[in-house]
């Protein structure tokens, strides 16, 4: 979608305020504009207006309904289908095409745009404790077209829909009667969070009535059937639940971008008072929909990218070409910038450039350029990069069985997954090189030379870099493979980098990692290290690739503390009795600097760590989780690792972290428009200054959230532009920038905000400030602060969007939830109970400080799934017409009561994945799983997957997992639980609406604080 084009009016003074500092060796001629207040008298471009609001759909919660109960009355009731109506469409945009002079032109976009209709929906499983759903009162504004009308309930009074599973519902003690009303009941107010022993009987109320988050997914996804047009301002784009394909009218994909509000407030003060924060959670690499279409390549020469002279920003769809097309203004800053002769295109009639849609940088909002040298380091192309893989040998790794598992299976499993360039020809090899190091408490450098005299029966050499000691392996006929051992590791080198890095040929690694088990693989465990180094290693992987020059990415494998003498040893800091206290946190905090510096160095490198753990007890993850913090990593742990039994989980995981990675050594910068700034960046990256996030290696489930604050008022029904670009070097070695683009509108009017506001995006980003707030805050305060922050926005929303002229029903008494924030409280209580969060005796302060990082590095959708789990019946699968599994299957709600003893359920969280067993399950449905006529004759405890089975249970059921570990970056180890085990407590920590054991509540009993909080604001 492209901004009409409007005359010039007269000059104004615009403030400008946040020109940043320039890239180190990224963007050239930016430190040209290095001034951050200066008042510029420029030409400014008037922008349309914002169109008219529609009124805000609210739903209501009686202080009745939620204290008290009245005498039962359920009426089942039927709700209309809805069905989504898609408008015509729009002309597609070009299917393919990368540089200018060889792309077809784009037919142009029809001067309208569709627009959704959303219909009036309702909503099962209301009516219970619920007393009434209300139209909103209209504020005073214009009226509103049909299509942009919000969606509303209207649900009576004890009315009902059962569960969408066939199940028999739960008892529930009562439901409100129709043309009843009860005052409000009054409570003991909650002091320092809700209360944590059980309610009385008295007061007990169901959920079924209460706003549920999988009614929500489901409705969405029925809503959005077709194309998303992303040119649509004033529409909040579908949930990331829901599968759906993109359009680029100009804005880039939500899968790139997600905003917390597509209505941003004019004022720093209006953004207060709403308690929502204005984030952005970037995704550069998102993978699309199959049907989007791919990212555009523009290439502008020698010249290099044509950007804005005053805030250095990049062409996009909102620029604005004058002066016949030779200057254009930037949508950013409002500055005017001389377009270069070899940019140069007529404008036709519209004021458009004749060459627009040839153009993806002025017709996309998203895009990509070919940089030159000017924007690499030391002006130099840069290499493609390279794969080190670091193998601890130590005894712990040894007896487990992962030395001799990663040797024999990396050819066969690993080789085939290394990434390939999608820009290179079908069928092409990886044009990365790998390299391998093992350590324990020395290091161990790998070379493989060409041998010229083949088939000589020559041994293999093995070299002791210090005292020249030699070992001998049979070699193969054709490759030398030679080990070099480094014992001094106060002072890391690389021995010979010459046949260090070589290509992924599968002959030739395989003879050089025969080398391994064959001096490891043996070793007397009674003269063999016992102890392993950390630090020495990483820091020999980082001097390998400066020594080649090139960014790359290092994969260690490591056993447990790392004790030994050197550089980064750590001593055992585990003490439980600090969990709960306020010293809890230095526990999550590092130990030692060490590993935060080594990380800092690696990001000026381009080196990039993933860090597999294998710990047999405490290994300070708190302290080692800095270096893939800082380098854009990911961590995974494997507690009490047996190859036998999680080898394929491990090596799954690594077939997946191989393929993954798409940019190496990236700078990303977001910039917005006047008036408002970037200033907190959360996500696993390094923060060089207050404008460029560096991440050394960057796949399509990283994301960095981004809170942006207000430095002036901004222009009522005026537009807002956000561009984030990132400079990267793709899998060739080739210097690229990946844009993107967005447009929000500004507005002044508070139910405006909450009307196209974004709760996946707002919580998680409120995952993210809790785990930075745990680290230096104690636990209850920063759940107190949840708490306040929910209701505050809660208590906004009722003091300024309801009770006013036209709305006489909303009773004081009454909690008015938003319609696209009423899950709210649901998710931060959901937040408050995970593992990461809340403290518990069986969680180890490892496996928090590991659940923190995951979360720290989550996008939208991991985040969504991590508070929410998804809980499948999988008892009795349903088919399509076509015969074909549909996924996902419904789900149910996060209830024990939900769970049927006859059926058999799959919840999934992206991090765990439990199978629940009834206990009576019919025997045909588990001899089909697991081969056996009982669920007492197996251990669940040895069970890592499923057996492959020749039945259609079997098969189905294993489809419906596979398809669950392709949706999540990492695979998840199958736990399957019986009723009555001890596994069967683990599992109902993540049935989020009930009430868990220690100081944890309910959902109805959170929902009841948070209205009590609520009253008590508006009083």
């Amino acid at each position: 979608m492209f901004p009409p084009q409007h005359p010039i009016q007269s000059s104004v003074n615009q403030q400008y305020t946040h020109a940043s500092p320039s890239y180190p060796y990224t963007e050239p001629g930016l430190q040209q504009t290095d001034h951050l207040s200066e008042t510029y008298n420029n030409m400014y471009y008037q922008r349309p207006a914002y169109p008219p609001m529609p009124p805000v759909p609210v739903e209501r919660f009686s202080a009745m309904s939620l204290h008290q109960y009245p005498p039962e009355t359920h009426l089942p009731q039927n709700p209309e289908a809805h069905h989504f109506q898609n408008p015509s469409a729009l002309a597609p945009p070009p299917a393919s095409g990368v540089s200018q002079d060889r792309q077809p032109p784009l037919p142009p976009f029809p001067p309208q745009q569709p627009q959704y209709h959303s219909p009036a929906q309702t909503m099962p499983d209301q009516p219970l404790g619920v007393s009434e759903l209300k139209a909103p009162y209209t504020p005073h504004m214009p009226p509103v077209p049909p299509t942009q009308g919000a969606t509303q309930f209207s649900v009576q009074p004890g009315s009902g829909i059962p569960p969408r599973y066939p199940q028999s519902p739960p008892d529930y003690s009562g439901v409100s009667s129709p043309g009843r009303h009860y005052p409000p009941t009054s409570q003991p107010a909650y002091v320092n969070g809700p209360p944590s022993g059980p309610p009385p009987p008295s007061k007990r109320i169901s959920a079924e009535g209460l706003p549920s988050a999988v009614e929500v997914i489901e409705s969405n996804r029925a809503q959005y059937s077709g194309p998303f047009p992303t040119g649509q301002r004033g529409v909040v784009p579908p949930l990331v639940s829901t599968e759906f394909s993109c359009r680029d009218e100009g804005n880039c994909n939500p899968r790139f971008i997600r905003s917390s509000l597509y209505a941003i407030p004019t004022s720093s003060d209006l953004l207060k008072t709403v308690g929502i924060p204005f984030t952005l959670t970037i995704s550069p690499f998102a993978t699309p929909h199959p049907d989007d279409q791919p990212i555009l390549v523009s290439d502008m020469g020698e010249q290099g990218p044509v950007r804005c002279v005053r805030c250095r920003a990049y062409m996009s769809p909102f620029v604005c070409f004058l002066d016949g097309g030779r200057r254009f203004q930037c949508p950013l800053c409002n500055g005017l910038t001389e377009v270069p002769t070899t940019y140069f295109a007529h404008l036709d009639h519209t004021g458009r450039r004749t060459d627009t849609y040839h153009r993806p940088e002025l017709c996309l909002g998203s895009y990509e350029l070919m940089a030159t040298a000017e924007y690499c380091k030391n002006n130099e192309l840069p290499k493609p990069p390279v794969f080190i893989f670091l193998l601890d040998v130590s005894q712990a790794s040894i007896r487990s069985g992962l030395v001799q598992l990663f040797c024999s299976q990396f050819v066969e499993r690993i080789l085939p997954n290394l990434p390939k360039d999608e820009t290179g020809p079908e069928g092409a090899k990886s044009p990365l090189k790998v390299g391998f190091i093992t350590y324990d408490h020395q290091l161990h450098f790998y070379s493989l030379i060409r041998d010229n005299s083949a088939s000589t029966g020559n041994d293999t050499t093995v070299v002791n870099g210090n005292s020249g000691t030699s070992f001998h392996v049979q070699p193969l006929d054709y490759a030398k493979p030679q080990m070099h051992i480094v014992a001094d590791v106060e002072d890391v080198f690389v021995p010979a980098l010459d046949g260090f890095l070589i290509p992924p040929d599968p002959a030739s690694i395989d003879s050089l990692l025969r080398l391994v088990p064959a001096q490891f693989g043996a070793a007397d465990p009674a003269t063999s290290a016992a102890d392993a180094l950390l630090g020495p290693a990483i820091q020999a992987g980082l001097e390998a690739l400066r020594a080649a020059n090139c960014p790359g990415k290092l994969f260690v494998f490591h056993s447990n503390l790392p004790s030994a003498e050197a550089p980064g040893k750590l001593k055992n800091r585990d003490d439980r009795r600090l969990i709960g206290t306020d010293k809890e946190k230095s526990l999550l905090t590092p130990a030692v600097e060490f590993y935060t510096g080594l990380g800092q160095v690696c990001v000026e490198a381009g080196c990039s760590v993933d860090l597999f753990l294998f710990p047999n007890a405490y290994t300070d993850v708190a302290t080692l989780a800095e270096i893939p913090r800082l380098t854009a990593g990911h961590l995974y742990k494997y507690n009490c690792f047996q190859a036998d039994l999680q080898g394929d989980h491990f090596m799954a995981d690594l077939e997946r972290a191989v393929a993954r990675p798409k940019a190496f050594n990236a700078v990303m910068r977001v910039r917005t428009s006047a008036g408002i700034r970037p200033v907190e960046f959360f996500g696993n990256c390094h923060l060089p200054n207050t404008t460029d996030i560096e991440l050394a290696c960057v796949d399509p489930h990283m994301a960095v959230t981004v809170e942006i604050r207000h430095d002036d008022k901004l222009q009522d029904k005026d537009t807002a532009f956000i561009q984030a670009a990132c400079l990267y070097t793709s899998l060739s070695g080739q210097r690229k920038l990946r844009i993107h683009n967005l447009s929000l509108a500004t507005t002044s009017s508070i139910p405006e905000v909450f009307r196209i506001c974004e709760l996946d995006t707002h919580l998680n980003w409120l995952c993210k400030w809790s785990m930075r707030a745990l680290c230096s805050r104690a636990h209850p305060h920063v759940m107190d602060e949840l708490t306040t922050r929910t209701a505050h926005t809660l208590t906004a929303y009722r003091r300024h969007c309801s009770g006013g002229p036209g709305d006489t029903g909303a009773g004081p008494g009454e909690l008015v939830l938003p319609q696209n924030m009423k899950l709210y409280p649901l998710y931060v209580q959901c937040l408050m109970k995970t593992d990461a969060f809340m403290p518990a005796d069986n969680v180890s302060i490892d496996e928090r400080a590991w659940l923190m990082f995951l979360v720290n590095s989550m996008d939208v959708k991991q985040s969504g799934a991590y508070l929410y789990p998804r809980i499948y019946p999988v008892h009795n699968l349903a088919l399509n017409p076509e015969g074909q599994l549909v996924y996902p299957p419904s789900a149910i709600r996060c209830s024990y009561e939900w769970l049927q003893p006859d059926g058999a359920y799959l919840l999934n969280n992206g991090i765990n994945l439990f199978l629940w067993i009834g206990t009576n399950l019919p025997a045909e449905w588990i001899q089909a799983v697991f081969n056996v006529t009982s669920a007492r004759h197996f251990e669940p405890e040895r069970i890592y997957d499923l057996p492959q089975l020749e039945n259609e249970i079997s098969h189905n059921l294993r489809c419906i997992i596979h398809r669950i570990h392709e949706e999540h970056s990492r695979h998840m180890r199958l736990i399957v639980v019986r009723p009555g085990d001890k596994l069967e407590s683990c599992f109902k920590r993540f049935l989020v609406e009930d009430r868990h054991s220690g100081n944890t509540v309910s959902y109805v009993e959170y929902l009841c604080h948070i209205h009590k909080e609520v009253c008590s604001l508006l009083r």
